[in-house]
């Protein structure tokens, strides 16, 4: 999100006549997360190269040597290892990652997607013929039309399942569609009719904005006070829960500690273990399937703790030290009482010791 926002800010300062900035601003966004800047760099790179006259041959070279080098790292260079089919076991690992996977979407997905398309050129060609677009709109829409195209023109590979295709997450060109249908949208509620007379048009961009501003707070407030009335609103550190205290508590162990815990905790606590205890845990389900489809090897290795654990629901003693003598495990952190030595507990939660 954070490289995101940072891309939106290139493509605000593109508008801005500031290309420079931008180009700064992309390279800032490569630095937080290289994945999701890529498109930032093609949306924008494409953009500069129709605006900026003068600079296109620089452009247009530094284009050609990306591609190129591009090609070298994926056919020859260090990403050749990934240029090759992903076997029923590594995708076993991804089955919840349906995004990632284009030519299996149902066509509710490709329905959303294609809206996005025709909202976005729409849009852009009905301001140009009206004489309302800015001088540099034409070449945003550019920028997202070459992504569009990048994302069709690998449908291929995605079908084959050619890893470093799927590695590069290729759908994610949607998520800048997806933002500017949203703005062009607000632009036609807003402002329809400001191009000709009409009586009402003064105030209709006020009443459409107090509107999405009345279902933005609506929204905020129920997500505040009904679905999540524990979660404060400002918080400059993690709340003091049972959770956490466990979390302090594991913190205090030898660095090496290994830990298991239910592969669900990161999302169902807010907080994993590796990022508020500092040590290692067994498994946990969202980030490690997502670095497994980095590598087959890792991959393997998700699979494995995957189906060595089970259910963990069902864990037993006598399962879970077959776990600790099999991966090394130190603790096991549950809200089930076992008949296994209790080394801390806080709230509903218990710390058992394996070894």
């Amino acid at each position: 999100m954070l490289a995101f926002g940072l891309g939106l800010a290139a493509v605000v300062l593109l508008l801005r006549s500031r290309p420079a900035v931008a180009v700064a601003m992309v390279g800032l966004a490569a630095v937080v997360h290289p994945t999701t800047a890529l498109w930032f760099v093609m949306w924008i790179g494409v953009a500069l190269i129709v605006t900026e006259r003068r600079a296109r041959p620089f452009l247009l070279a530094a284009a050609a040597v990306g591609a190129a080098g591009a090609a070298w790292m994926i056919l020859r260079g260090p990403l050749s290892a990934q240029a090759v089919r992903m076997d029923p076991a590594w995708l076993g690992v991804l089955a919840t990652k349906d995004y990632l996977f284009a030519t299996d979407w149902p066509g509710t997905m490709w329905a959303v997607a294609a809206l996005y398309v025709v909202v976005v050129f729409a849009i852009v060609g009905f301001r140009r013929a009206m004489g309302l677009a800015h001088t540099r709109e034409a070449a945003l829409a550019a920028g997202l039309a070459a992504l569009v195209g990048v994302f069709v023109v690998t449908l291929p590979l995605i079908s084959q399942r050619i890893a470093v295709a799927v590695q590069f997450q290729i759908s994610r060109v949607f998520w800048m569609l997806d933002l500017m249908a949203v703005v062009y949208a607000v632009w036609a509620l807003a402002d329809a009719g400001r191009w000709r007379p009409a009586p009402r048009a003064a105030w209709r961009g006020a009443v459409v904005a107090g509107l999405l501003v009345c279902a933005a707070v609506g929204r905020g407030v129920y997500v505040s006070w009904v679905e999540h009335p524990e979660r404060a609103l400002v918080q400059y550190d993690l709340p003091k829960t049972a959770w956490m205290d466990v979390m302090t508590w594991l913190r205090q162990t030898p660095v090496g500690t290994h830990v298991l815990a239910d592969p669900a905790h990161a999302w169902r606590e807010g907080v994993s273990v590796r990022v508020a205890a500092g040590r290692d845990v067994y498994l946990e389900e969202v980030k490690d399937t997502a670095m497994a489809m980095y590598s087959r090897r890792v991959a393997e290795r998700v699979a494995e703790r995957i189906g060595a654990l089970g259910d963990f629901a069902t864990l037993t003693p006598a399962s879970a030290h077959a776990l600790a003598v099999r991966f090394d495990l130190d603790y096991l952190v549950s809200t089930r009482t076992l008949d296994l030595p209790a080394a801390h507990r806080s709230g509903g939660l218990t710390i058992y010791r394996l070894k």
